[in-house]
């Protein structure tokens, strides 16, 4: 079990995509469609409207700061087992 997780989040409505995690050991990811994946949440939040995901936002660790920025759309955000809330 991977006691911390990485995430790409979208900075307009906060949802999430699982990137990678690890467990006292570097990160890694064994998803064979990830491509796929990152490709189709990247085409679905480039230009995003989305009203915010306060689901996804409350799972996170990384404080959420929404941004509408077209050159920043996206950013690596962390869920780490063990830290508490």
């Amino acid at each position: 079990m991977a006691n911390n997780r990485m995430y790409i989040r979208c900075k307009q409505c906060g949802s999430i995509i699982f990137l990678a995690k690890c467990y006292l050991d570097g990160y890694y990811t064994n998803s064979s469609d990830s491509d796929d994946r990152l490709n189709e949440f990247f085409d679905e939040h480039a230009f995003c409207d989305k009203p915010l995901n306060e689901r996804a936002i409350e799972s996170i660790d990384t404080p959420f700061k929404q941004e509408d920025d077209y050159y920043h759309r996206f950013e690596i955000c962390y869920e780490i087992d063990g830290r508490g809330k």
